[in-house]
């Protein structure tokens, strides 16, 4: 994929299926990538075994990755087949503020660049 700004962005959301935030994390995902010059879309990958989520790194559902790199990965925190939450001011949530998403997106994209 090729953005405006910043070269090729390739954005997945991976999620579990019937992931109850799906639709809203696509939507916001997309909105951030926009926001940052990187309208190209967003893939969507459905981890099904715990052998998938150890493959993948993954830490639960949803979870946002540019260029294959979890935007909010935790290293204490093992690969599994989950529900994931993400930290905010009011508490824990099943999706991150936009502005930490796109501040998340804003600084992996500056490292690549640097």
């Amino acid at each position: 994929m090729t953005g405006q700004v910043g070269g090729a962005v390739d954005a997945e959301l991976l999620v579990v299926e019937h992931c109850p935030h799906e639709q809203a994390a696509l939507e916001l995902f997309r909105r951030v990538l926009d926001d940052t010059g990187h309208p190209d879309g967003v893939r969507i990958g459905v981890i099904r075994t715990d052998e998938e989520a150890v493959r993948r790194g993954f830490q639960g559902s949803p979870t946002f990755l540019i260029n294959g790199v979890d935007l909010f990965a935790e290293a204490a925190t093992d690969p599994a087949v989950a529900c994931r939450v993400y930290p905010s001011r009011n508490g824990l949530h099943g999706l991150p503020s936009r502005d930490d998403l796109s501040n998340a997106v804003a600084r992996l994209i500056s490292r690549r660049q640097a």
